[in-house]
């Protein structure tokens, strides 16, 4: 018979102080420098985009992951368009654009994981 684990006995991860990223974007960056050691070799956040607001475009030299936990969306990758929900991954190449719009009527939540 195996034994459960509460999570309590699990390590917890916080998360950095709120970023306002843009007007209705909100970013939470996991504290993974403090929280885990050695520390990984990827970071990690959670970010909000209000009913009609969008992130701002990015483009950047690290890989990036989106997961989407709540809301739907349009993503500009890369000078194309495609509709994002609720539990889409997608993946953006570095150096290519990004950026999302929630034409929703629900805020978004969306999980970023980024690597060299």
């Amino acid at each position: 018979m195996s034994e459960k684990t509460s999570l309590e006995n699990l390590p917890r991860l916080f998360f950095l102080p709120t970023q306002h990223f843009a007007f209705g974007v909100e970013v939470d960056e996991i504290d993974l420098a403090s929280s885990v050691s050695p520390r990984p070799c990827f970071q990690a956040s959670r970010f909000t985009v209000a009913p009609g607001c969008s992130s701002p475009s990015e483009s950047h030299h690290v890989h990036e992951m989106w997961i989407v936990a709540q809301g739907k969306g349009q993503l500009h990758y890369d000078h194309r368009e495609m509709q994002i929900h609720q539990d889409d991954f997608v993946y953006f190449e570095p150096h290519k654009s990004h950026q999302v719009i929630n034409d929703g009527s629900t805020t978004m939540v969306i999980f970023s994981i980024w690597w060299e």
